[in-house]
């Protein structure tokens, strides 16, 4: 999921960038392409849309992550009174560790805070690159030295035996159980939303197999991000992430980012009105366009069932992030498009004039 308030370059840096960066992982292990640790496939193998996999160095790199990043958020005096107590009280869990453990914790969570928090797990190529060297990593082994940058490789193989015996049976729990309530929705309406969202978006789906989808136990603020070329979907399952019909919709977002792309007609047209203006595409105009689509797509086909689902991504969110111009533009057109009563060049146009015109 890319936030709201991305550099609108940024996804065109990142996808340019992909290739050698993937290159690099896959080559460190002598393999095409990265290949997931260990999978949860006994509750998605009859369904054809996403695999689901946990695995230990992906999950253990995300959670020091997250340590690293609570601490370095902590030492900003400005951070609000709310998320301060959440972070702390996930904090001081690593206070119940034995002195001998907790140390070496506060050590690597240290190396973490220093030097990798500041980064975007999304948008910054070293920590992509180590995203897919850690998806190709079997649980039982380390990954290899050569693969990773020094110091992090240390601070992971440093704090792998801790992780291992205190978290990590937890968070493979986590994973598994929130596969196994998202599978029941995911099987009956997941065939009707995924050929809705190829057909608005007019294009396909970003592989012709399964899209994985990697369960943590932190994956950045807004619980989930999507990296492309390979589409990768990386998701957390913690108590208070992202559950109930909102998972269903969470999914099928983080694919569409895989499926809508700046060379479909939709994103063409709208640049191509923009660029005879002199004019810059809206700063998040492509991600509220997958926020709406989804939310409404998903909202509708739980009402065929009577079942009022109110969307995770809804217009309070709009407001909170400063896109009520958006919500109000796709509300007036882009809802026509979606329920068919309008075709995509007419509403895509009318976009624009509410937007930049």
């Amino acid at each position: 999921m890319l936030p709201p308030d991305a550099n609108p370059e940024a996804k065109q840096t990142l996808s340019r960038r992909r290739f050698a960066v993937l290159a690099l992982a896959a080559g460190a292990f002598g393999r095409a392409a990265p290949a997931a640790a260990e999978d949860l496939l006994s509750f998605g193998r009859d369904q054809p849309f996403f695999s689901f996999h946990s695995g230990f160095w992906l999950s253990l790199h995300h959670f020091l992550y997250q340590h690293g990043e609570y601490r370095k958020f902590l030492s900003n005096s400005t951070l609000p009174g709310t998320r301060a107590a959440a972070y702390r009280k996930a904090l001081a869990e690593i206070d119940l560790l034995p002195l001998s453990h907790r140390r070496i914790w506060n050590s690597t969570v240290a190396e973490y805070q220093d030097h990798w928090a500041g980064k975007d797990l999304l948008f910054d190529d070293s920590l992509f690159g180590t995203k897919m060297v850690l998806i190709a990593t079997p649980d039982s082994q380390p990954p290899q030295k050569i693969a990773l940058p020094e110091n992090l490789h240390t601070a992971l193989t440093t704090a792998a035996p801790i992780y291992r015996k205190t978290w990590w049976p937890t968070h493979m729990r986590q994973s598994r159980l929130w596969v196994s309530k998202l599978m029941p929705g995911l099987k009956k309406y997941g065939p009707t939303i995924q050929k809705r969202l190829v057909s608005l978006y007019q294009q396909p789906r970003p592989t012709k197999g399964q899209v994985p989808i990697e369960l943590v136990p932190y994956a950045r603020r807004f619980n989930a991000y999507t990296t492309t070329e390979p589409t990768v979907i990386v998701l957390s399952t913690g108590p208070g992430d992202i559950s109930g019909w909102a998972a269903l919709e969470t999914v099928f977002h983080e694919v569409s980012h895989g499926i809508l792309s700046d060379e479909g007609p939709i994103l063409t047209a709208f640049a191509n009105l923009c660029k005879a203006k002199n004019a810059p595409v809206p700063e998040g105009f492509e991600h509220a366009l997958i926020f709406y689509t989804t939310s409404e797509v998903v909202r509708q086909e739980l009402a065929r069932d009577g079942i009022a689902y109110s969307p995770f991504w809804n217009q309070d969110f709009y407001e909170r992030v400063g896109w009520s111009n958006y919500d109000r533009v796709l509300k007036a057109f882009w809802q026509s498009y979606i329920d068919g009563r309008s075709a995509m060049e007419p509403v895509v146009a009318k976009m624009f004039e509410g937007l930049v015109s």
